[in-house]
């Protein structure tokens, strides 16, 4: 959360336009290149949609061109289901490099491929830090999928320029509840940081799914997303909605259009609030003063 707040004091003025009504520009986009998935998470909250879908080649490198003109600086290959599932990805990251984006790819660990490295960040939802619980928990085809995506973290980690952070993500829930192994272990990997967050809308989360009801989020236009069909978002937690679509085609004809203007008008604190989103609770003191949390 610390470091969300160093981010969006960069963009303290942009945030305060948001609060005020505004519509401002963001900096950076969130792809779901696949809808299809090599695990069966038991608590996964996108299994509903993994409809099969990939995203072209053709499709991407047309959004990618019109996101670069409208002012995109990064991008995060993302899901849905399984990004690296689709078999362009590695064309993906290339041609973002090509435009001068910013990478990061959120991965279940499963495949590597060499183009990974060119990324900015990665992060591995590997969940758990033990193979079995990971077996219960990720139902994979194979019960050797443990030790490939450990094989891949650690290859990460020792092929890796510089430039690129590479992280492991753990879930809370009934099934593993050990924060202390969660990091002992990220520590063995040798990984740049660990996160840890809570499982969401499932019967063995620890926490409350939904939040007090809240004033409606007043950030969604600092990012946007972008569906493999070419259909854009207000935010990855309403992938789907049909209510909070943007639409399909140009962004910079899209972006504060009627139909984007409806879909902020439409969010509602009892679907939105989501105890973990980490635009719930900003406080625009907070961001102003952020600099004073480095001393």
């Amino acid at each position: 959360m610390k470091n969300l707040y160093f981010k969006l004091a960069y963009r303290y003025d942009d945030v305060k336009k948001c609060y005020a009504g505004e519509i401002v520009k963001p900096l950076s986009a969130t792809i779901f290149p696949s809808e299809i998935c090599n695990l069966r998470c038991i608590y996964c909250h996108s299994e509903s949609i993994h409809d099969g879908g990939l995203m072209s080649w053709d499709a991407y490198k047309k959004c990618l061109d019109e996101l670069k003109e409208f002012g995109i600086k990064a991008i995060a290959l993302e899901g849905g289901g399984e990004p690296m599932l689709n078999p362009h990805i590695g064309k993906f990251i290339n041609y973002a490099k090509e435009l001068g984006l910013k990478i990061g790819i959120l991965t279940n660990g499963t495949i590597y491929i060499d183009e990974m490295l060119e990324a900015d960040w990665i992060r591995i939802s590997l969940d758990v830090p033990r193979k079995d619980v990971f077996n219960y928990i990720k139902q994979p085809f194979d019960d050797g999928v443990w030790d490939v995506v450990i094989s891949n973290i650690k290859k990460l980690v020792a092929n890796k320029p510089k430039s690129l952070t590479v992280g492991v993500k753990f879930m809370l829930s009934q099934y593993w509840r050990n924060k202390d192994a969660c990091k002992q272990f990220a520590d063995e990997l040798g990984v740049d940081y660990h996160q840890e967050k809570y499982v969401r809308n499932h019967e063995s989360s620890l926490v409350d799914s939904l939040a007090k009801k809240e004033e409606p989020c007043k950030l969604s236009s600092l990012k946007v997303v972008l569906d493999y069909d070419g259909t854009y978002y207000i935010c990855p937690f309403f992938h789907h909605n049909k209510e909070m679509k943007i639409g399909k085609g140009n962004i910079n004809k899209l972006w504060g259009g009627v139909k984007h203007k409806k879909a902020i008008a439409g969010i509602s604190p009892d679907k939105c609030v989501l105890y973990d989103c980490p635009m719930r609770n900003i406080q625009l003191d907070r961001i102003e003063n952020s600099h004073l949390e480095w001393i």
